[in-house]
């Protein structure tokens, strides 16, 4: 054969095996993509397995890292997994709260979510459930002698926890035996820890993911962009628009409107959260273990509080107005108004409280928008103890 034709052969047979090589590359990396999808939804499934209250599994297109899928499972300890969970949503709320609006404090969901998280905690603990006798010496003393009636200690009465209304309910229905709350304690440690796990296996790699996507020094062509809104479900169309809204804050120049968007997507966000995870708290506060019949989702609620910091809010009151940011003091995104009106609540600045925002049953899902939405309007933008989170 003529060197010649080696040659040629040569210059024919390299580009034609450069192709395979690069097309062998790209499905190496589809398969492998595929493989990891894959891989995690038979990771999700195992865990599923192990809950005794699940809903329905995150998307597995979102996968946690290996790192958090490390302890961020069924199997970790309870509190050491809300320890973590603590943190990894403050570590996303700052990182994500500079991205959005450089500069300044601006609060987003996943500075809320960190609180409620360490809120879920002292249930998970049992902190929640610890007796007090001073507390019981009261209630004995006022409401079970009649000096204090049903009206006036649910009006007048601050109350710290469902364990001191327990107190009162044990006591009315003559049940002096502790005992017979074990199950139902248990099992609310049980619906918050996992309740509050399946909360974070979802927003944990998607806030992490829009970050590592958008935030983290990457430059961002459309395509990067549709990719990964793609990556949301039918049944994830809120928690898309949220991440969008998040997206469409960070390109706005104007400062008002800036932080307008934050909000938008921040409310959209725990709606979302809130609607997947609506079946396991209506089961925590309308619970058929519960033995006196009397600790009912109403009267739980009134013992309730949003808590942050050193700071309470009741939930079965109406949020006050103090000190709302000049920024949101008036509304003009559409979007976020609609939300607002569609609530029945001021889109405009009310006056000293957002009248109908009190929740009076936390297990009604419309009720608990209601009081959210104004309270994320309240707290967002300024120096707060939402910030002040440190373990």
């Amino acid at each position: 054969m003529k060197f010649i034709d080696i040659k040629q052969k040569l210059f024919n047979y390299v580009p034609a095996m450069l192709f395979t090589l690069l097309f062998s590359l790209i499905l190496g990396l589809n398969s492998a993509s595929a493989q990891d999808a894959s891989d995690y939804g038979l990771f999700l499934n195992r865990q599923w397995k192990l809950l005794q209250f699940p809903t329905t599994p995150p998307s597995r297109r979102f996968p946690l890292t290996m790192a958090d899928r490390n302890w961020l499972n069924a199997e970790t300890n309870p509190m050491t997994k809300n320890i973590l969970i603590n943190r990894r949503y403050f570590q996303i709320a700052e990182e994500l709260g500079q991205c959005l609006n450089p500069g300044k404090k601006v609060a987003n969901w996943f500075h809320f979510a960190t609180w409620a998280s360490q809120s879920a905690g002292e249930v998970i603990s049992g902190k929640k459930f610890s007796s007090s006798a001073s507390y019981k010496k009261y209630f004995y003393q006022g409401y079970l002698s009649r000096r204090v009636s049903s009206s006036e200690l649910q009006r007048d009465y601050e109350i710290d926890s469902a364990f001191q209304f327990a107190n009162v309910a044990m006591n009315k229905t003559g049940i002096s035996d502790w005992s017979v709350m074990d199950d139902y304690i248990d099992e609310q440690k049980v619906i918050f820890s996992e309740t509050n796990y399946v909360i974070a296996a979802e927003m944990i790699p998607v806030g992490d993911m829009f970050l590592n996507q958008f935030c983290r020094g990457k430059n961002i062509d459309e395509r990067l962009e549709k990719e990964f809104f793609m990556l949301f479900g039918d049944d994830e169309h809120i928690l898309k628009n949220a991440f969008l809204h998040y997206r469409e804050a960070m390109l706005e120049k104007n400062p008002k409107l800036k932080i307008e968007k934050t909000l938008l997507g921040t409310i959209e966000q725990v709606f979302h959260e809130q609607g997947r995870v609506q079946k396991n708290l209506y089961r925590s506060l309308n619970s058929p273990l519960e033995p006196t019949g009397l600790l009912n989702s109403k009267l739980l609620t009134m013992s309730a509080s949003f808590v942050f910091g050193d700071q309470g809010i009741r939930l079965h009151r109406d949020i006050r107005v103090a000190t709302l940011a000049p920024e949101l003091r008036t509304l003009t995104d559409p979007r976020l108004r609609a939300i607002f009106t569609g609530l029945k609540l001021s889109a405009d600045r009310p006056g000293s409280t957002y009248l109908a925002s009190a929740c009076k049953d936390w297990s009604n899902l419309n009720c608990r928008k209601r009081f959210l939405a104004p309270l994320f309007r309240e707290l967002l933008v300024g120096e707060s103890e939402l910030y002040a989170f440190s373990k």
